[in-house]
């Protein structure tokens, strides 16, 4: 959205969840509102409450951050808000939003893999969904894959009855030592543990 709004000419940004929608019933009817979580082939999309979106309401809201302040606690009190009929409208004409449950997952990787012999993680599925879903044929569309597809051996073997490969570099990693600390969770010891290491 700030490349598109510092001059890069990309059209409407289409954004893809899973089962989790709360960003496509959002942009279909103007309310956020949070609801239990599900869980999923794309475990990062298992969410009800999207960290990045609270910028774009600010923008929504015409950088009226008491705005965005009170519609942030309406959700956290009562598990929702709703925006203006003309705020919804200008949120549409930037964004589109899809739903690809897990069967889509599973479909538009098989079908992804037999068109181009690409194996899709389930996240980067879902976004090859929606663009074939709301993307338009009078320009092209890039879809942004955003794992690789060896973190997800389950949903692979599920969709396309093979491991994914696994890159030597992966494999490097998984045999190293790994380090770390088990502390109490609070603030105080989390803070001197940062300062110290």
């Amino acid at each position: 959205l700030i490349a598109k709004r510092m001059g890069l000419p990309i059209g409407r940004l289409i954004l893809s969840s899973n089962e989790n929608d709360v960003l496509p019933r959002f942009f279909e009817t103007g309310t956020m509102q949070s609801k239990n979580v599900v869980s999923t082939l794309s475990p990062s999309m298992d969410i009800q409450i999207s960290s990045n979106f609270e910028r774009f309401l600010y923008e929504l809201k015409q950088s009226d951050g008491s705005g965005v302040a009170a519609a942030q606690k309406e959700l956290q009190s009562v598990g929702h808000y709703q925006i203006s009929s003309g705020e919804l409208a200008i949120a549409r004409s930037i964004f589109g939003a899809s739903r690809c449950d897990t069967n889509a997952t599973l479909k538009e990787i098989q079908q992804t893999f037999e068109e181009t012999g690409e194996v899709l993680c389930p996240h980067t599925a879902t976004a090859a969904h929606a663009a074939r879903q709301l993307s338009t044929s009078d320009s092209p569309t890039v879809v942004v894959a955003t794992a690789h597809p060896a973190k997800f051996p389950d949903a692979i073997r599920k969709a396309l009855g093979q491991n994914p490969l696994v890159p030597s570099r992966f494999l490097e990693i998984e045999n190293l030592p790994e380090h770390f600390a088990v502390l109490p969770a609070t603030f105080e010891i989390v803070r001197k543990q940062l300062i110290e290491h």
